[in-house]
């Protein structure tokens, strides 16, 4: 179950309480819900509608397919992936 706190006088937000993710922000007395798409195990499974707070987005975003990419396994030799713990929450539907 979500933990909500008034992160304002106006909004509250929801986060996991086991792990502290994000997950929505919604407006007092507004009918509807925002809900992070990171937040969510399969985010290229939900249509996109719209994108909001465009006018805090960087140039970087713009130029994000231009620009060499890695993956974040990257970081890592397989003998110390081998041995790593994960302290996040765990893989399972909640």
């Amino acid at each position: 179950m979500p933990e909500v706190f008034s992160s304002s006088d106006i909004a509250e937000r929801s986060f996991c309480r086991d792990c502290g993710t994000t997950l929505t922000f919604r407006r007092i007395g507004r009918p509807h819900v925002s809900i992070s798409i990171a937040s969510l195990d399969k985010p290229q499974d939900v249509p996109l509608k719209f994108v909001w707070g465009v006018e805090a987005r960087t140039d970087h975003f713009d130029m994000l397919d231009t620009v060499p990419s890695h993956k974040s396994d990257m970081d890592f030799i397989t003998t110390e992936q081998a041995v790593l713990t994960s302290h996040q929450h765990p893989d399972h539907e909640t």
